[in-house]
């Protein structure tokens, strides 16, 4: 009985080693395989890091050549930038200084006209003073006088006139002077028209008392001025030149 027991707990301690060997021999084979998997996953790890790095390294070298294309093109803009900014300076400062000469200019004849008006204006005012005076300090009798005299050397002169070397072409005739003509005169001044002329005009006789003093006569196209108010501006354009030369 004893002796069926030990060889029935014999066989049994052979199963059991039987087992936990084959169960060793399982765990084994299961750690192994896990372990080369581990070993692979590492491997494609490691194969995909290096890849990875290599992109890395492949793009940080793209991006420095890219920084590089990029502040080369930068510092040719800043040149060209410097240089369109130097050529838009040197035209703003040539057209200011156009502008600025055409001012100065325009500002010159401005002043040239200015002082041309001034001084026709004060010319004008210096004959009006020059009538004025004449006008208080000669009495009627005196400027009727004075415009017989000055008729009369219109007259003189009439006479001297060659009337081949004059063409007039006129249907009428004007005579402004600064008081009625004398009937003696008038007829004369007629006469002289026809014959030196060769026209016969119908004379219209005008009052002007502003002339002060002689006639101006307009024969068609032909205007002369003979009054005593043309001598004044005449006068006071000589004494004007004479003030300048000196």
């Amino acid at each position: 009985m004893h002796t069926v027991l030990i060889m029935l707990l014999g066989l049994q301690l052979v199963v059991f080693g039987v087992i936990v060997f084959l169960f060793k021999r399982l765990l084994l084979r299961d750690a192994m395989n896990a372990v080369n998997r581990i070993k692979q996953v590492e491997a494609d790890v490691n194969k995909r890091e290096e890849a990875v790095r290599r992109q890395l390294e492949d793009h940080e070298k793209e991006l420095a050549h890219k920084l590089t294309e990029m502040e080369a093109e930068l510092e040719r803009r800043r040149v060209g930038s410097e240089q369109e900014l130097v050529r838009m300076k040197e035209t703003i400062t040539a057209e200011a200084k156009r502008e600025g000469e055409e001012i100065v200019a325009r500002a010159k004849r401005g002043a040239q006209k200015m002082r041309e008006d001034m001084e026709r204006e004060a010319e004008a005012r210096a004959i009006d003073y020059a009538g004025d005076i004449f006008k208080m300090t000669f009495s009627e009798k005196v400027s009727e006088s004075v415009n017989r005299e000055f008729v009369g050397e219109v007259i003189a002169a009439l006479e001297e006139v060659d009337g081949e070397s004059l063409h007039v072409e006129a249907g009428d005739a004007e005579f402004t002077s600064s008081h009625p003509l004398a009937p003696d005169q008038r007829r004369r001044l007629q006469d002289l028209i026809s014959e030196k002329f060769s026209v016969s005009l119908d004379i219209q006789e005008k009052v002007d008392p502003e002339i002060l003093g002689g006639i101006s006569m307009r024969i068609g196209t032909l205007e002369i001025d003979a009054s005593l108010r043309s001598r004044f501006s005449e006068a006071a354009g000589e004494v004007k030149k004479d003030a300048g030369a000196t």
